[in-house]
């Protein structure tokens, strides 16, 4: 939850809703000089700062499993696509990819994943991954609305989902 309230934070600011708090010197002049401004808004300027940062390597300890890597990214066209994962790791500080095979070509591709969905498990300090969930509400194979949980461990997936009503929907609550 503290997570989620951060990203909506960052979201606002990137979106020019973010307050600017000015040092109590600056705020005293302000308010002599325009005695009517409630709050100052700024936007960001995080689309300039994405639109310079490139990834220029995929690499791993193993370097059979680099290598295995660096072909699943070229062949997902990561160069085009990862604009997406650089602007939320630059506005969230968070941003996550997933390697998945694709059974249909018999190849694995990268997905970008929104990072108000996924939640890293860690099994240590160290940073040893136990296992990645992955939440959200979004429509089942009949078109109606569903909860959604996809669990990710080192070698399965399970799934989860249950029906929710319209109003909840509407009302834009995250699925806990």
């Amino acid at each position: 939850e503290r997570r989620l309230r951060i990203y909506r934070e960052a979201d606002r600011y990137f979106h020019g809703q973010g307050k600017v708090i000015l040092p109590p010197k600056f705020s005293v002049s302000m308010r002599a000089r325009y005695p009517k401004l409630k709050a100052n808004y700024c936007k960001t300027i995080v689309n300039a700062m994405v639109s310079k940062l490139k990834v220029t390597n995929v690499r791993c300890e193993d370097k059979q499993t680099g290598d295995y890597l660096q072909n699943i990214w070229r062949a997902s066209k990561m160069d085009a696509r990862n604009i997406k994962n650089i602007r939320q790791a630059v506005k969230r500080g968070d941003s996550f990819l997933l390697v998945w095979p694709d059974v249909k070509t018999k190849t694995s591709q990268i997905h970008v994943l929104d990072a108000e969905t996924c939640f890293p498990f860690y099994l240590d300090d160290e940073g040893t991954l136990l296992y990645f969930k992955r939440q959200f509400i979004g429509f089942n194979l009949k078109g109606e609305p569903a909860a959604f949980k996809f669990i990710y461990y080192h070698d399965r997936l399970e799934k989860f989902y249950s029906p929710v009503s319209v109003a909840i929907m509407n009302s834009g609550s995250r699925v806990e």
